[in-house]
């Protein structure tokens, strides 16, 4: 399996306000506006998130393993690449975390050297995203 990890990011939450927001899967359903260009047929659970991705198909995933205020592991279900990603969260202060993504792929040569660089890139822009949600209104 290959390993892409993200960049530390700020995120304007208390750790327990963050773990709340990445441990529950409905939460996706309130940011939908934002997403619905790119994803298709969303559906949550507190534990899973199934959608397609055109032209990728579809994707579920479920959370296999929380420790509050800490830890986040998310696993894939049905995806054309088996993953696993780790949202990290540590509280910097009771208004700020920080939190680092760290994704787990499972890909063979010639999707190492196509998707690589995107999903390097990716884990990045993703866990910029996660920061940026508004932990204490949610």
């Amino acid at each position: 399996m290959e390993s892409y990890v993200s960049g530390v990011k700020a995120a304007q939450g208390s750790g327990a306000q963050v773990f709340k927001v990445l441990s529950d899967m409905n939460n996706i359903q309130r940011i939908k506006s934002k997403i619905e260009e790119k994803v298709k047929d969303l559906e949550t659970t507190t534990d899973t998130c199934s959608f397609s991705v055109p032209p990728f198909g579809s994707v579920s995933f479920k959370i296999t393993s929380r420790e509050p205020n800490n830890t986040v592991v998310y696993e894939s279900v049905n995806s054309p690449m088996a993953f696993k990603l780790w949202a990290q969260i540590k509280e910097q202060s009771p208004v700020q975390s920080a939190i680092r993504l760290t994704l787990k792929v499972d890909l063979n040569f010639m999707m190492k050297s196509m998707l690589g660089g995107m999903l390097e890139s990716g884990i990045d822009k993703v866990a910029e995203a996660i920061a940026k949600l508004p932990y204490s209104k949610i």
